[in-house]
């Protein structure tokens, strides 16, 4: 019942949600840089936390569980990012891509999570944010791994959805336009 405030409310919310999120929803390869990015943010805090205020910081801020990383992605695609996308494409397909999205990813952090279990850290990116690279050194590292020598994990080859390029340049699926009521 769209004429209820609480549920325009609550719809407002979860969109917002899944914008905020968003980069969970995209092809592999951004959605690990994005999550490493934000990791090595995490672990800078973290570091704060630790130096500064002389406690421990909680496990996603603390650079000494960087190989966690993996399991802790699946954990928040399993509590904040598989529900907010589902129930959009339950209400509309054109969210469908999005929920598929999300999904695809969850089985690649899912697969290095595995990995991680063994104490591998699959990926050379993680390993710059378990040392305490900078960000933009491990981007400029991430960007020149792939030029130089596209080497990288199982996961990293070939598991992608979306690996080629469409006609028009763009890397995501084409979502047709909504036709107006």
């Amino acid at each position: 019942d769209w004429s209820s405030e609480i549920n325009k409310e609550l719809l407002r919310g979860m969109m917002m949600t899944a914008c905020d999120v968003s980069a969970i929803t995209k092809p592999w390869e951004v959605q690990q840089r994005v999550a490493h990015l934000v990791a090595a943010e995490f672990f800078e805090q973290g570091d704060l936390e630790r130096q500064k205020l002389g406690h421990e910081p909680i496990a996603m801020m603390d650079r000494h569980k960087a190989a966690e990383l993996p399991k802790m992605q699946v954990g928040f695609i399993d509590a904040i990012c598989t529900p907010v996308y589902k129930m959009l494409a339950d209400l509309d397909s054109h969210f469908h891509p999005l929920y598929d999205g999300c999904m695809d990813n969850r089985t690649n952090w899912n697969s290095l999570a595995d990995l991680a279990k063994n104490g591998d850290i699959p990926d050379s990116s993680l390993k710059h944010a378990a040392k305490g690279t900078s960000t933009a050194s491990k981007m400029s590292t991430a960007q020149s791994d792939d030029k130089n020598n596209n080497k990288g994990s199982s996961v990293d080859k070939g598991k992608s959805r979306n690996s080629k390029l469409s006609s028009n340049g763009s890397d995501h699926k084409h979502i047709p336009p909504r036709a107006s009521k």
